[in-house]
């Protein structure tokens, strides 16, 4: 997506919660996804409490695709000094298992982050009311170094 269109949120509440594991990552992307009916990509940046810092909107797409802007996510994770961010991404056709274009961009996220000392904790994908987390998933957790 442009950057014009790009969409980031800086979190300004002081208490803010600890994110700690898949459900806590889903809730807080799922309050963000509401009545999308295109595919959306974004990411969370946490601080090293693992307390969100921002939640970008880093591609977008149809019912089925969105790419990722990878400069912005580059930019937004350097500029809030990010220690830890959570990718996300919707199937608005209800499914939420993952595609293998899914688990090749998780890697690419995975690495691109860990050259700027950011560690990607999980890729949570949102369908209607389920989710998929690939930390969670014995077969990918090898991409969460």
């Amino acid at each position: 997506i442009p950057a014009s269109t790009a969409i980031c949120v800086k979190e300004t509440c002081s208490n803010k919660r600890v994110l700690s594991n898949s459900l806590d990552f889903s809730t807080e992307f799922r309050i963000r996804y509401i009545d999308a009916v295109e595919e959306i990509t974004s990411v969370l940046l946490l601080d090293s409490k693992r307390k969100v810092i921002k939640w970008c909107q880093i591609g977008k797409g149809d019912n089925f695709t969105s790419s990722i802007d990878m400069k912005l996510l580059l930019k937004e994770t350097i500029d809030s000094k990010a220690a830890y961010a959570v990718l996300c991404h919707n199937h608005p056709s209800g499914i939420a298992l993952p595609s293998d274009d899914d688990i090749v961009a998780t890697r690419s996220v995975a690495y691109v982050l860990q050259s700027v000392g950011c560690k990607l904790l999980d890729h949570i994908i949102l369908s209607d009311d389920d989710f998929v987390s690939l930390y969670s998933t014995k077969e990918y957790k090898d991409i969460f170094f």
